[in-house]
């Protein structure tokens, strides 16, 4: 992440010379008639012009974890930062980036939040120098884990921040929502328990999910909105049941990212539903050693599946540690790697001045 200043400037100087002249000759005036001098008149009131500036926006930061015990055995850390306020296509929307951090490794993305539903569209992920310029795509997004409740509702066509349901018990009914690979339905209605020992405080709503990825039920509890917190953030999100995911926010505070980012505006990308494959397909792929996969677009909407094996996952991981120009490693290198892959190590690549992969010197 790099820093940047902008220094915004301009000194405007006026220099008035007055030139000097010899006296003049005094000149004979007449007398002026005795005339009384003119009445006084009282001031006139000016009113009051004084300009209201509007208040700067108030950075915003959320930390969120996603547990180890749930995703693969380790945490994920998702951190979001709201750092300005502008128009993007005639709508308030507040700007500013977010980061993915496993292990040791981060991915950034930009991010848009528009304020009159809460939706939220995001760039595809990069490293934190791509931020610094404007090129970055926007991207699907598989689910919003900071504003859960607004996502779907806007997938669905529907209006969280001014829905009914935000303020009733009754419940509403959202249908064929595409989340991901899966299409759902939903029933969401405020449960009515406020929380005050959490990370903000916040309201509860019961998110009944019936699809073809998931049926169940959770408790996601949304931040009471002030003048700080403009927006219904997600403050913790507990699928009810054993083995279901579950998120919370660890921190809220009003900081800047530190990062260099020029502000693009996106619009949400929404991608439409693929079937997934079918129970034979998956036991055909799972005999041959393989799994199905999810094929993606560049705008990361998913446009099929495949039966991918372990040679599959390692030429695609080759793919992307080398120059884009380089030709597929060789069938040796696929080879090697899935040895290394099998033994649950990485490779020692060997490149050369191209920067092609070109061998693996064994398993690290």
């Amino acid at each position: 992440m790099k820093n940047a200043q902008i220094l915004f400037g301009l000194l405007l100087v006026s220099l008035l010379v007055l030139g000097c002249a010899g006296p003049a000759p005094p000149v004979e005036q007449p007398s002026a008639p005795n005339v009384s001098a003119p009445v006084s008149q009282p001031p006139v009131a000016v009113p009051n012009t004084t300009v209201v500036q509007p208040a700067p926006f108030n950075p915003i930061k959320l930390v969120y974890v996603l547990p180890a015990d749930v995703y693969g055995g380790e945490q994920y850390t998702l951190t979001l930062w709201l750092e300005r306020k502008m128009d993007c296509g005639g709508r308030e929307a507040l700007v500013g980036v977010q980061s993915f951090a496993i292990g040791g490794d981060t991915a950034w993305s930009k991010v848009i939040v528009y304020t009159d539903n809460g939706e939220t569209a995001v760039s595809e992920w990069a490293q934190a120098s791509s931020l610094a310029f404007d090129d970055l795509q926007p991207a699907a997004s598989d689910f919003d884990f900071y504003l859960t409740l607004n996502d779907i509702f806007a997938r669905a066509g529907e209006n969280f921040m001014t829905d009914q349901s935000r303020n009733s018990t009754t419940p509403t009914i959202l249908k064929n929502v595409v989340m991901g690979s899966g299409l759902s339905n939903y029933s969401v209605f405020r449960t009515g328990n406020s929380f005050t020992n959490k990370a903000l405080p916040c309201t509860e709503f019961s998110l009944v999910e019936r699809g073809t990825s998931v049926d169940g039920t959770y408790a996601v509890c949304v931040a009471d909105t002030s003048a700080n917190v403009p927006l219904p953030f997600v403050v913790s999100a507990d699928f009810i049941g054993e083995g279901g995911p579950h998120w919370s926010l660890t921190s809220f505070s009003h900081e800047q990212s530190g990062v260099v980012s020029l502000p693009q505006c996106f619009e949400p990308v929404r991608c439409a539903y693929v079937a997934g494959p079918t129970s034979a397909q998956a036991s055909a792929c799972e005999g041959s050693g393989g799994s199905m996969e999810a094929i993606r677009d560049g705008r990361n909407c998913i446009t099929g599946y495949e039966c991918w094996t372990l040679s599959d996952w390692a030429l695609d991981g080759l793919r992307g540690m080398q120059n884009p120009s380089c030709p597929d490693p060789s069938a040796v290198v696929v080879t090697a790697a899935v040895d290394c892959m099998s033994q649950g190590l990485g490779s020692g690549l060997e490149y050369n001045q191209n920067g092609c992969i070109i061998a693996i010197s064994g398993c690290e």
